[in-house]
């Protein structure tokens, strides 16, 4: 059970992870730009 709510959790760190490294990069764009 542990194990789920532990694989879950770094699901969602990774989600997170990979929605603001795609915000950033835009941004980044967006000043270069």
């Amino acid at each position: 059970m542990s194990d789920f709510f532990i694989y879950q959790a770094d699901f969602e760190t990774k989600e997170w992870g990979y929605l603001l490294e795609r915000a950033v990069g835009d941004n980044k764009r967006d000043i270069v730009g």
